[in-house]
């Protein structure tokens, strides 16, 4: 038997560092909520801890904290009174992306799993079919959102 090592702090800030803002911007798109989503990266980051401290063996790919990050932040979306139902109910590269306000504005109008599928495929650069193994759902249901999101945001940059 392998002695069991603790993560360094090296590794945990360089998942901080390389991954951080993504997964803030990520949990933004999720809570609209600067305030949730840092609560959503901080706690993110705490599972990861315990997480590589009970499995010193396995390897975390980003996909884990983005799926990580989800859960979180839909546990916390859950526990807001002031959170429509839909939101939750409807849920089942560089560092330093700039996404226009004005677009963001408009991707923030969208329903939360077609807002997720425009962040992902567009801003975090993941296939159709990553999104829907992250989503657990069939590519042809992301490249659906994504049609729809599409057309959502036609029609109001239109109306803008």
């Amino acid at each position: 038997m392998g002695q069991q090592s603790e993560p360094s702090d090296a590794s945990l800030e360089w998942w901080v560092d390389t991954w951080g803002d993504r997964l803030v911007r990520y949990a933004y798109v999720m809570t609209r909520d600067h305030h949730l989503a840092q609560d959503v990266v901080q706690e993110t980051f705490i599972k990861l801890m315990v997480f590589q401290r009970r499995y010193p063996e396995r390897v975390v790919v980003p996909g884990w904290l983005f799926t990580t990050a989800r859960r979180v932040a839909l546990t916390l979306l859950r526990r807001r009174p002031e959170v429509a139902a839909d939101v939750v109910e409807s849920s089942g590269s560089d560092a330093h992306i700039w996404i226009p306000p004005a677009f963001r504005e408009l991707v923030d109008t969208l329903p939360l799993l077609e807002r997720e599928c425009v962040w992902l495929f567009y801003y975090a650069d993941w296939p159709t079919e990553q999104i829907a193994r992250h989503l657990g759902c069939k590519p042809g249901a992301v490249r659906g959102r994504l049609f729809s999101a599409r057309q959502h945001l036609r029609q109001l940059w239109e109306d803008e």
